[in-house]
């Protein structure tokens, strides 16, 4: 809890002493105003943590890191052709990333079994497992 708390005053003292690059400021605010509603102080549903809460405030640490480069390459005169190149390399990765998550998401059971499989010590998840493995194997009547 400590070093997140010192991470945090550390990282706000850079923004504040850099706040004439107005992206870092309206950035890490950003991320810090969304990040407010999905710590989990308030449970919603079964997920009280969960991937899907971060993809908001994320944009904030994505504005961060996209403006800093475009400003690096502006002091190294990166050329355009460069920038983009370096942009679809980035997206290509991504996409290639996208593309192997997607085999998890197949069907039910492969989210599951995915799921148990990268988590230790889940009960929840491997309860719907079994629950799902289950439901396929038994006859139907």
């Amino acid at each position: 809890m400590s070093l997140s708390a010192l991470t945090l005053a550390g990282v706000t003292g850079f923004v504040i002493a850099f706040r004439r690059k107005r992206y870092l400021p309206v950035g890490w605010f950003w991320f810090l105003g969304t990040l407010v509603p999905v710590l989990g102080l308030v449970q919603v549903g079964d997920a009280a943590m969960a991937d899907r809460y971060a993809y908001v405030p994320l944009i904030g640490i994505f504005v961060m890191i996209a403006w800093s480069l475009d400003d690096w390459a502006d002091e190294k005169n990166v050329g355009s052709v460069w920038r983009v190149v370096s942009a679809l390399g980035v997206l290509t990765a991504l996409g290639i990333a996208t593309s192997r998550q997607l085999s998890y998401w197949e069907n039910e059971y492969t989210v599951w079994a995915h799921a148990v499989s990268v988590t230790d010590r889940n009960p929840l998840r491997m309860t719907l497992s079994a629950q799902l493995w289950w439901s396929l194997m038994r006859p139907q009547h």
